[in-house]
Order: structure tokens, then sequence, then C-alpha cells
């Protein structure tokens, strides 16, 4: 992955861190159906990713479209092992944040979701863990999941595998001391995963999720665009990426906006182990 796809995804998550054969798009879908049990699986093709920001250079569409491309095709050759997004009979629709928690825009996302009454998938970075117990436990408490993007948010591609899988055991430990659960899902951190390092993962009895639909509220932080990227563009079995630390303000403004917009449009809104099927936890 070159540094500038890296920077250009996750700018922001360098705090952290001291230390897609192509599918083609469709707008027509199978009827949804009723939401199904873990034992009610059904086979799931990856989706385009959607979502853009039109401030980002020639130069930039095109390094995240080839990621696009790359992690669709990836996905679609690791069933099982990799997902984009849910399937698309069930008219559902997943929220996950990645990189809390923190003490201000966490709480304020879980004071939107506990009034709407949804719940949602959180990836957390281990070191912020340590920092915000309290706020863990409260997310875990309240119905959402608690699930792993790694310690310290590194480019897993720049690591050897122990060091990788370091990363995501020393992460499964902090959220088992406060939730008593280890994660059997992980988002790599800027979406960066290779076919070896999903063997690796899928060994130690974890599954890698990306998502479907982009926000893009790590760079644009308005909003407005944040809802229209997820409203404009759902479909069903959407993965919906958002953020949840220090300076995502927007996200939080945006977020009661969305709840309504995808209710209105007739999606229920579930976390990701009834989304996919499959069991968030080890």
């Amino acid at each position: 992955m070159r540094i500038t796809l890296i920077v250009m995804i996750a700018a922001s998550a360098v705090v952290f861190c001291g230390c897609a054969a192509k599918v083609a798009h469709t707008a027509e879908q199978k009827q949804p159906v009723d939401a199904g049990s873990k034992s009610d699986k059904v086979s799931i093709v990856p989706m385009e990713i959607l979502g853009e920001w039109k401030n980002l250079t020639k130069k930039q569409q095109a390094s995240m479209k080839k990621w696009r491309d790359e992690i669709v095709d990836l996905a679609g050759k690791n069933e099982g092992k990799l997902y984009i997004n849910g399937p698309a009979e069930r008219k559902q629709v997943a929220l996950t944040f990645d990189d809390g928690p923190d003490g201000m825009v966490t709480p304020e996302i879980l004071d939107i979701l506990k009034a709407k009454e949804v719940n949602a998938s959180f990836f957390y970075i281990g070191n912020s863990v340590k920092k915000h117990p309290d706020v863990e436990k409260r997310v875990y408490n309240e119905g959402n999941l608690v699930l792993n993007h790694s310690m310290c948010h590194p480019d897993f591609h720049n690591l050897a595998p122990d060091k990788m899988m370091k990363e995501i055991t020393d992460t499964e430990d902090a959220i088992y001391s406060i939730t008593g659960k280890r994660p059997a899902l992980v988002r790599p951190p800027y979406g960066s995963v290779s076919k070896e390092e999903l063997e690796l993962l899928n060994s130690s009895g974890c599954k890698a999720v990306i998502w479907s639909s982009d926000t893009l509220d790590w760079s644009q932080k308005d909003s407005t665009s944040i809802t229209g990227n997820v409203l404009d563009n759902v479909r069903n079995g959407d993965i919906i990426l958002m953020h949840s630390n220090g300076d995502k303000k927007a996200t939080a403004e945006a977020l009661p906006g969305m709840i309504d917009g995808l209710k209105a449009k007739g999606y229920t809104i579930v976390t990701l182990d009834k989304l996919l099927g499959i069991d968030a936890y080890k």
C-alpha cells in the first residue's frame, strides 16, 4: 500500500502510533427478507465501495479507486475471511465507528444511538481503550459491539507477522480486561490487508471487516457531506464507515439525520454479527 493512500484514507490515525474480480455496482437488488440468524447464512457478494469527496486530487482519486478495486477483489476470493458488506437479500445496514474510544465524541455518539434505539459496531484502538476504559464499558453495556482495530493503528504491510499478531492480541487483551470478551472481528488499519495477513488473522479465529459505504468523515468534516455519502448511495447490506475519535464532531452532528434517513428509507440498522451472520466474539 503506497504511503499516499495511507495518508489519504486515514490521516488522523497517526496520533495513535508514535511508535476488491472487481464486482460492478448494480442498483437492482433482490427483494428484502426478514433478518436471519447466524444459522441462516447466505453467500455474500462483495459490492463496490461507494462514497466520494470532490476535493480529492485526481491522483488521490485514482489511488483510492485502485485500493477499492483491489480490496473488493480480495474479498471475492476470500469469502468468509474478509467482508466488505452484508447480504443484499436483507434491507439491513450496519453503522461502524473506528479509532475510538475518546472522552468526548464517543459519548456523544452513544447518547445519539441510545436516543434513536439503535446499536453500532465500534472498532477500537487498544491504546485508546486503556485511556478510556469507562467509555468502552459503556459502549459494551449498551449493546454495541467492541471490536479490534489494532493497538496503535499501524499498516499491517509494514509489520513482521509476529508484530502484526501482537497488535491484535494486545488489543484483544485490553478489550477483554473490561468486557470479558475477545473480539473475533478485526478492521485492519487503513483497510490495508493482504491474503497472507488474512490467513494469519483466520488462524487466530479472526475475520477482517472493511466497509462498502465510506463517509470520508476523516477528511471532509462536514455533516451534510457525511450524511449525503450514506443516504445518496445506500444499498442493502452496506457497512458504513465512520470514526468516533476526538476531531470527528461533524460525524456526531451527522448521525441523527443519517439514522432518521436510513429508517425513512426502510432500512433496519443492526450490528455486524447480525448483518453478516457470524460471531462477534471468540
